[in-house]
């Protein structure tokens, strides 16, 4: 396993209800990101993802613009 990825249980081996609830709870949010992401609501999916995922930073799209045209440069005329 790579030393960045943490992994976690939900239940802390005490309360097999706490998983369960935590199961839900992270379902319910992906719904409501696949929602946010059929309607193209940029700001609404940067949210949703930053409540999954507090650590989550998201990249202005000028950025995210400027990456992709530096690693697939235009073929020249």
């Amino acid at each position: 396993m790579h030393e960045k990825i943490l992994v976690v249980r939900a239940d802390n081996g005490h309360d097999p209800e706490s998983a369960k609830a935590v199961r839900e709870r992270l379902e319910r949010q992906l719904a409501e990101l696949y929602q946010v992401a059929e309607r193209s609501q940029a700001r609404a999916i940067r949210c949703t993802l930053q409540a999954i995922v507090p650590e989550y930073t998201p990249q202005s799209c000028r950025d995210v613009l400027r990456e992709a045209a530096l690693s697939h440069p235009a073929p020249s005329l």
